[in-house]
């Protein structure tokens, strides 16, 4: 089990929460956060790059494509950028990111 940091843009809370990349086993602990927000573009930060935590990104890429194809996902840019995200740079005139991920 990997924590993964969700941080909202315009929200005063931050929120830790759990993720099970296996979904035949699901994961008890975690929470599903609403305040209300759809997020349009989201940002995700692979820092571990370790074997769950690539799977856990996959598994959330794909739910977002099939459950929110309009919200756009981005990654930081790297070589191993998972098929699904755009490469994310930051600079003056970037798109605001809605939802980080970590």
């Amino acid at each position: 089990m990997q924590n993964i940091l969700v941080s909202l843009r315009g929200s005063p809370t931050t929120t830790h929460t759990s993720c099970n990349a296996n979904p035949d086993t699901p994961d008890k602990t975690a929470r599903r956060v609403t305040h209300g927000i759809s997020p349009k573009s989201v940002l995700i930060v692979n820092k571990l790059r370790t074997k769950p935590v690539v799977e856990a990104i996959e598994t959330l890429l794909k739910y977002i494509s099939e459950k929110y194809p309009e919200v756009q996902v981005y990654h930081e840019d790297r070589p191993d950028i998972p098929q699904g995200a755009k490469v994310w740079r930051p600079g003056p005139d970037v798109e605001p990111i809605d939802l980080i991920i970590s």
